[in-house]
């Protein structure tokens, strides 16, 4: 095989073996460019098939590839040997039967894909909206833990006060206890007054 004798235009979606364009289907080409974009790489059945399906793998599509490489060996004709099957992995195409490198366009994204990434994006907005909430609960639970020192120091001081007051009115009872025990001792040590006054003649 010559060397240069397969050259791939992606964005025109066109093929040339030995200058002579050949008409490639949508998903067979996207087969040989992915095969083109790795030259001279063993490239996976499960790679090829969801780069070109842009589905999910399961194990009845190796033989969906297999297919697909056979028909597109036949459409390339005298270049068909640069497609080379590589045992246990699945194609390589030769470097060399390339005109020109080729860059495969982005690969449709998988279910699997887009289900990975949605879940990314989901778990990126529970965390975003985490932060996001944690930032403002923050402040209001700083707010609240602030309000409830204040009313715990007004109770205490309320309760102090309370205590004072209480204290006061024993000390004032105490007091007017220790008073009240004066008067009754004075009033026991004070003789009592006799009948009739001295020197008062009683007459009969």
């Amino acid at each position: 095989m010559a060397d240069g004798l397969l050259r791939i235009d992606v964005a025109a979606h066109r093929v040339w073996v030995g200058g002579v364009p050949v008409r490639v289907s949508r998903m067979r080409f996207r087969v040989l460019v992915f095969l083109a974009h790795h030259a001279g790489e063993a490239v996976t059945r499960e790679q090829l098939f969801e780069y070109a399906w842009g589905d999910e793998w399961y194990p009845r599509a190796s033989r969906t590839i297999d297919q697909h490489i056979c028909h597109i060996r036949r459409l390339l004709g005298s270049a068909a040997e640069c497609i080379a099957g590589v045992r246990g992995i699945g194609y390589r195409l030769e470097a060399e039967a390339l005109a020109d490198p080729v860059t495969a366009p982005p690969a449709t994204p998988t279910i699997h894909g887009l289900a990975e990434t949605l879940r990314d994006t989901v778990a990126g907005l529970d965390g975003h909206i985490e932060r996001r909430a944690q930032q403002i609960a923050d402040p209001l639970i700083e707010e609240a833990r602030r309000a409830a020192d204040e009313r715990v120091a007004a109770a205490e001081r309320e309760l102090a006060n309370v205590r004072q007051r209480g204290e006061d009115l024993a000390a004032e009872f105490r007091r007017q206890l220790v008073a009240l025990e004066r008067q009754l001792d004075r009033r026991k040590g004070t003789p009592d007054a006799p009948a009739h006054p001295a020197g008062e003649v009683t007459h009969a």
